[in-house]
């Protein structure tokens, strides 16, 4: 579970409750006091002046490039959500972690990164929330692309940002965002460009990753994954049929980004 949660639903005391009985049910007692312990040790550490000054002065860098997109663009993709506020049948929402929006030129960066990937690919976003990694990979040649979501209100959101968006420099214009989990959703047969900004714990991960594994076995195509704030990259790294052929550098010794591809030679 994102213990961030315990923090954002802390004013809401049954939104509070269900989390912790949630987790109990899940990790038992000793699991869940550990994970509060932990998320108690780094709010602290984040505390100090210095790291509120750099934390401040990031957040609002950020926030000025994430409206400058929607307003030049007429969308709504800046507002971070918690996942206690969204309505899902998935018990797997204990795991999901808040939609955030990624900086477009990171976006870019790591496409750029990851080579000439597109050409004949389907892009899938897994957690795709509001939609801005599916418009920013509509100005790439891909086949189609599909935004996973299991949230009803940022997969209507992300539907009314497709309809909006305006941008000249779209290329692809196949888009759709599908209503499901992302730990059972079926990777169709197409070759793949998957794309995940740490959209939730390694208790989805881990059946998202296994189920990318037998994709290829039953399948054998180019497959590239690329995994924005790799927090659980373990996962990836564990899998034989992918190699890690990128790995960007972050702040504070994590990576903002790694970038895997199937063995399976590339196309375009």
């Amino acid at each position: 579970m994102p213990f961030s949660s315990f923090r954002l639903a802390i004013s809401d005391w049954r939104t509070t409750r269900k989390v912790v009985r949630e987790s109990i049910r899940v990790r038992g007692v000793s699991g869940t006091f550990a994970q509060i312990f932990r998320q108690v040790y780094y709010s602290i550490r984040k505390l100090s002046p210095s790291r509120r000054r750099a934390r401040r002065v990031r957040e609002e860098a950020l926030n000025a490039s994430y409206r400058d997109f929607d307003m030049v663009y007429g969308v709504d993709t800046t507002t971070p959500i918690p996942i206690e506020t969204l309505a899902t049948d998935s018990d797997n929402w204990l795991f999901g972690n808040r939609y955030e929006p990624i900086v477009p030129r990171e976006f870019h960066d790591m496409m750029h990164a990851a080579g000439e990937v597109a050409e004949g690919r389907v892009f899938i976003d897994l957690g795709c929330g509001k939609g801005r990694a599916l418009l920013l990979a509509s100005e790439y040649p891909f086949k189609r692309i599909i935004g996973v979501e299991f949230a009803s209100e940022l997969v209507r959101l992300a539907r009314e940002n497709l309809l909006r968006y305006r941008n000249t420099r779209q290329v692809c214009r196949d888009l759709e965002v599908i209503e499901a989990d992302a730990a059972t959703y079926s990777f169709p047969d197409d070759p793949l460009v998957i794309y995940l900004f740490n959209p939730f714990g390694p208790e989805v991960l881990a059946p998202v990753v296994e189920a990318v594994r037998r994709a290829l076995h039953r399948q054998p195509r180019p497959v590239t994954i690329l995994y924005y704030k790799p927090v659980h990259d373990r996962l990836w790294a564990g899998v034989p049929e992918l190699q890690r052929v990128t790995a960007f550098p972050g702040d504070s010794r994590s990576l903002s980004y790694s970038i895997y591809q199937s063995s399976q030679p590339c196309v375009g």
